[in-house]
């Protein structure tokens, strides 16, 4: 296990060192290695206190449901993606499955989406690559947030260019709150992901205002949604500002740190 869990880490720390998309200016790769590093313990930390306190909390029921989905699929990818995709709730069998996999369905008439389902179906997609191995898991886990971060690190240096590299990069990659809740088997940590690249698309179409980058947005918006329901509000809000701050001119946004002309 020992020896898995060490490659992934090489595998995951060679592909930091050498994707282009990774790359920040001034930030040398081997900061973002580190911070991948850190991220994999805060993740196993995150894990184990969930597991201690919660007898696994939201990280159990994610991690367990994404394996259900493929237990119950008995090695047959039609029958995956049927589960995947919700089909057949009107037949016995399939509810009988369906009511097996806790959180599935939503006991909140607020969830209507269902983000915890969304947590789920991420989840199981990356139990495909993991081996069933929990802590392989959460390497993988940290790699997708990785590029999250990176993307919204990019983001802001399109928003904030006067502001330093460093102060950005401490403020993305290395505040608590991020370390802890984008680092284990939570909706956070997918979220993250999303949510990045949704910025940074958000930044290149105020910059170049090329209409190739529209559907891709709106994309991201959607995952957004499934990922984190309720988070999506504040994304919009802000898409709303700075998007108005660029139609319209005001240049008083300059003065805030927003670079948008």
């Amino acid at each position: 296990m020992l020896i898995l869990i060490l490659s992934y880490i090489i595998v995951f720390s060679f592909i930091i060192s050498k994707w282009s998309f990774l790359r920040m200016n001034s930030i040398p790769s081997y900061a973002l290695i580190l911070v991948f590093l850190i991220k994999i313990i805060a993740g196993f930390l995150s894990f184990s206190y969930h597991n201690y306190y919660f007898a696994g909390g939201d990280s159990a029921i994610y991690l367990r449901g994404g394996q259900d989905l493929i237990d119950f699929s008995r090695g047959n990818p039609l029958r995956y993606i049927s589960l995947f995709l919700n089909l057949h709730r009107d037949l016995p069998e399939w509810e009988s499955i369906y009511s097996q996999i806790i959180y599935w369905d939503s006991k909140s008439y607020f969830n209507m989406i269902n983000d915890n389902r969304n947590a789920i179906r991420f989840n199981s997609l990356l139990s495909l690559l993991s081996f069933r191995n929990t802590y392989v898991h959460i390497i993988i886990l940290n790699f997708v947030s990785i590029i999250g971060l990176v993307a919204l690190y990019k983001s802001f240096k399109r928003f904030l260019p006067q502001l330093p590299s460093f102060l950005i990069f401490m403020a993305v990659f290395l505040s608590p709150s991020i370390l802890f809740w984008s680092s284990g088997i939570l909706k956070e940590t997918h979220t993250i992901f999303f949510v990045g690249l949704y910025y940074l698309v958000l930044s290149k179409i105020i910059s170049t205002q090329k209409p190739v980058y529209i559907f891709p947005l709106f994309l991201l918006l959607f995952f957004v949604i499934l990922s984190r329901t309720y988070f999506s509000a504040f994304i919009i809000i802000s898409t709303i500002y700075l998007l108005s701050a660029r139609i319209f001119k005001i240049h008083t946004l300059k003065m805030n740190g927003i670079l948008l002309m």
